[in-house]
């Protein structure tokens, strides 16, 4: 049994190494997938999936916004939380920051 289907890949996609993706699955915009996933189903614009099979993970948003927080030095970290308490906000370091 052979089956055939036209795969879609939208734009600013990043797909991972060993990627399998399979007959007629569409890829959104602003899409990633984690390496060594079997994608069996469309993916919705940006969400990021990974997995055997490719299974959803967060929002492309969270991604970025985790590897911002991720990225910043701990002085900087702690000069937010200050800045944001003197204006009456709270700022979020890397430890309070987690995916439901």
């Amino acid at each position: 049994f052979t089956k055939f289907g036209r795969i879609r890949v939208g734009n600013e996609v990043f797909i991972g190494c060993r990627v399998i993706i399979m007959p007629g699955v569409t890829i959104g915009n602003r899409c990633v997938i984690g390496a060594g996933s079997v994608v069996t189903r469309s993916i919705p614009d940006g969400e990021v999936w990974a997995g055997n099979p490719a299974r959803f993970i967060c929002t492309s948003e969270q991604l970025a916004h985790k590897q911002y927080i991720n990225s910043q030095t701990p002085e900087h970290q702690e000069l937010e939380a200050i800045v944001a308490a003197a204006r009456g906000g709270r700022a979020i370091l890397p430890s309070e920051a987690y995916f439901e």
